[in-house]
């Protein structure tokens, strides 16, 4: 039975914070890693390559890098990586390891678009397999459409 994400605050690459609310109605794949982390950065790929394959279907990868230096060391990684496409978020606290009760990164929470988590995996992962983004897609149901324009009236 999914249970809802819990509350905490991590940074965009400007300073503000941000709560999973701010993404309410997108289905989440946040993952926590860190840039020292061989088993994060060993994952990392298959995570960009599924935010490309999910592009368009209202469900995005949220990298948090629970990295102690902030954006003084994930920017630099980024850039010497190419990491593009994706926000630079930052949770130098690692409140979110505390609230979702777990030491170890790297740690991956899918959240549907209700805030509820779905599933969760301790370690790392392959996430660009076609069974593993049905699965994703499963979880967090159809894509939700957009509402149409109203038409507009004209006198006659």
């Amino acid at each position: 039975m999914p249970i809802p994400a819990p509350e905490f605050h991590f940074m965009d690459q400007e300073g503000r914070r941000l709560t999973l609310a701010h993404y309410h109605g997108t289905g989440l794949i946040v993952n926590f890693w860190a840039t020292w982390c061989p088993p994060c950065r060993a994952e990392l790929p298959t995570l960009l390559a599924l935010n490309k394959s999910l592009h368009g279907t209202g469900i995005r990868v949220l990298l948090i890098s629970v990295d102690s230096s902030g954006a003084q060391v994930v920017r630099p990684f980024f850039e010497r990586h190419h990491i593009t496409g994706m926000p630079m978020l930052i949770d130098p606290n690692s409140s979110a390891l505390t609230a979702f009760d777990t030491s170890g990164i790297p740690f991956t929470a899918v959240v549907n678009r209700n805030g509820l988590i779905a599933a969760t995996l301790e370690g790392a992962g392959d996430w660009n397999t076609p069974t593993t983004i049905a699965a994703i897609k499963h979880i967090m149901g159809p894509t939700q459409p957009k509402p149409k324009p109203k038409p507009k009236l004209t006198a006659t």
